[in-house]
């Protein structure tokens, strides 16, 4: 019987498509999966994927494959969708997918290993473009995997053996403590928009649960010892306080700040590698700046890791200037990596990460390996979906709506702060959470802040005015 519905309000799309009738209406009407089951399991994979980035290994793989596998059981119906709603993300998706093309005859498949992983988000885009999605569900999954991955971390640090722990820092079971760290950052900013979401729809429980994950998400965020991850989290709760700080009483505000306080607070004082970590930095960069390219046998131990990070950004800008508007292949690098070498660049560190080369830094990467174009489509994925953000919050009503598109903003300022010391739109695991996440809530804020046809001014939905 649903199958015959389906077919048959497929055929009325594509006749009154031909007539010029709106095309959204019709999505909306007949074909948007309306059913309880489909909203739910398209909100249900995006709160895996919120879950699971944190808390298993290869995490936003499985969630990725079983969106993609669904969408794609789902591919009859794309042609129903709205050119107006799935072009703009579509676009940015490709093209970020296809930034790695120019090597492609010089290096082979290896230039478009991770830069396809946002076209795989293309089926997802035309499919949640019609799916009136749950934000509940995915905020539950934040949540969750905030919780877990806090824990987690405490038992870590706690109780697992100094020597089965990398470095003494916390990974989850993710098994990298930046990818850990910054990802934890995703999920205690995105439980602080739980927090508003839950509190304005009067669910006291999931509120308080949402609280208790944004402490342990700073907490797992802290522990993980990734100082990029530390600088990230900081610039989105502050965002999150001017988007949300009108809306606070005054003992509310300074309840905050006071809290802000004290948790930095117990984090100097209570985690010694806190203080550690913190003094290393500034003690490598004098180091580094006093150096003045002096060469040392183990440049590694002498520079720090700071150091090393600041003269592979100095390595990268010499390799962008050979090739400004492409950038190098991954062979052409290789070569021009051995030269600087000789040179009395320090290349040792990035050896012995991935051997890919990485500037260990989204932009200056970017520079090396894509050259400008590269570097415009980096500021591209981050500036196109903060722009669809900014404008769904000003059009929101309630404070509980305006959290799925605040969402959507931290997350941006996350990745574009980490991506200061650290490659993530291109690396494999935070590259599919970007893509996958940024499409479902670019829907999910289209819908809960667009008026619905035929809503006068100043009239709430039923959704908003529960």
């Amino acid at each position: 019987m649903r199958a015959s519905f389906v077919i048959s309000a497929a055929s009325e799309c594509q006749n009154m498509t031909g007539k010029g009738t709106n095309v959204e209406t019709v999505v909306d009407s007949s074909l948007s999966d309306s059913s309880a089951k489909v909203p739910l399991l398209a909100s249900g994979l995006l709160a895996l994927l919120a879950a699971t980035a944190t808390n298993l290994p290869k995490g936003p793989g499985l969630a990725c494959a079983l969106m993609l596998l669904v969408a794609l059981v789902h591919a009859r119906h794309w042609k129903c969708c709205s050119a107006a709603k799935t072009l703009p993300l579509a676009g940015l998706l490709l093209l970020a997918g296809l930034s790695g093309l120019s090597h492609l005859l010089i290096d082979g498949w290896h230039a478009l290993d991770t830069p396809l992983r946002y076209l795989l988000a293309l089926p997802v885009v035309f499919w949640l473009s019609r799916i009136r999605l749950q934000p509940g569900v995915l905020f539950a999954g934040f949540v969750v995997g905030a919780l877990v991955a806090g824990l987690t971390a405490l038992y870590q640090l706690l109780v697992v053996p100094e020597s089965l722990v990398s470095a003494h820092r916390a990974d989850g079971l993710v098994g990298k403590v930046f990818t850990f760290g910054t990802l934890v950052s995703v999920q205690a900013a995105a439980c602080v928009c739980a927090a508003v979401y839950f509190y304005r729809r009067g669910n006291n429980m999931a509120c308080a649960a949402s609280v208790a994950g944004v402490a342990l998400g700073i907490t797992g965020c802290v522990l993980s010892g990734n100082r990029g991850s530390w600088v990230a989290l900081a610039p989105a709760l502050l965002l999150l306080f001017l988007l949300f700080g009108k809306s606070l009483g005054a003992r509310q505000v300074l309840g905050l700040m006071l809290s802000g306080v004290l948790v930095l607070g117990l984090a100097w004082t209570s985690v010694p590698f806190v203080k550690q970590r913190t003094e290393a930095a500034l003690r490598e960069l004098t180091v580094y700046s006093v150096a003045d390219g002096v060469q040392h046998e183990d440049c590694v131990s002498y520079y720090g890791s700071v150091g090393i990070r600041l003269e592979l950004w100095r390595a990268a800008l010499r390799e962008f200037q050979k090739s400004p508007l492409i950038g190098l292949s991954f062979k052409e690098r290789s070569r021009f990596d051995q030269q600087l070498k000789n040179e009395g660049y320090c290349f040792d560190f990035h050896e012995k990460t991935d051997g890919t080369g990485s500037a260990h830094s989204e932009f200056f990467d970017a520079l090396a390996k894509r050259g400008l174009l590269g570097v415009i489509a980096i500021f591209l994925l981050y500036l196109i979906p903060a722009r669809h953000f900014v404008r769904c919050w000003r059009q929101c009503v309630s404070h509980a709506d305006k959290a799925v598109p605040a969402v959507g903003l931290a997350m941006v300022t996350v990745y574009a702060f980490a991506g200061l010391t650290e490659r993530f739109l291109f690396a494999h695991a935070e590259a599919m959470f970007y893509a996958f996440m940024v499409t479902g809530l670019w829907f999910m804020s289209s819908q809960v802040c667009d008026k619905p046809a035929g809503q006068k001014s100043g009239e709430l939905s039923r959704e908003q005015a529960l």
